[in-house]
């Protein structure tokens, strides 16, 4: 028993050397199996964009704000979950919405294979154009995720990926908020 538990320190201790000269870091996420235990590192290219509400009913009627209901859906094609929280999503016009606890109402995690909501919430610096925008994903470094450029909109309708995460965008959709796209 010994004799394994130094073996399993002497690879543990191999395993952080590693992550310290490549910058990458573990997912708190592992798996038991067989008596063996494995663990793994997530990729952030792994996050993608995968639906956007930019036109939802106006608040009054016959007003133009916009501004609360609409979202932008992250999907996570990764196999070990991913926090997001610091994320950037940035408009054509370079106006920026930060991913928090207050744009999520709650946690900043997407789940492996799962979807996390981010909610405009009035956010008077980004917007969601109903016409020509651009909106980029990049992580709380600056890195470039994601983007995706679309033409028009129409009310209560959406632009989603088809499968999630991995196809290509169709408009004119049915609303998933957090859910398959289908």
């Amino acid at each position: 028993m010994i004799r394994i538990l130094k073996h399993l320190f002497f690879v543990a201790g191999m395993a952080f050397i590693a992550v310290a000269f490549t910058n990458a870091y573990f997912v708190d996420q592992a798996a038991i199996n067989n008596n063996s235990f494995t663990t793994s590192t997530g990729s952030a290219s792994s996050i993608r964009l995968n639906e956007i509400y930019a036109n939802p009913i106006n608040d009054p009627p016959g007003s133009s704000n916009e501004s609360n209901g609409e979202w932008v859906e992250l999907y996570n094609n990764g196999d070990w979950a991913w926090d997001v929280n610091g994320w950037k999503l940035v408009d054509k016009e370079n106006h920026t919405l930060v991913i928090n606890s207050s744009k999520t109402n709650g946690p900043t995690i997407v789940p492996a294979h799962g979807w996390l909501v981010v909610n405009r919430n009035g956010d008077p610096d980004f917007s969601l154009n109903n016409g020509d925008e651009i909106i980029y994903l990049y992580s709380d470094t600056m890195a470039s995720i994601d983007n995706f450029h679309y033409t028009n909109t129409t009310e209560t309708k959406s632009w989603s990926r088809r499968p999630d995460g991995t196809g290509g965008w169709v408009g004119n959709q049915i609303p998933t908020p957090g859910a398959t796209n289908g």
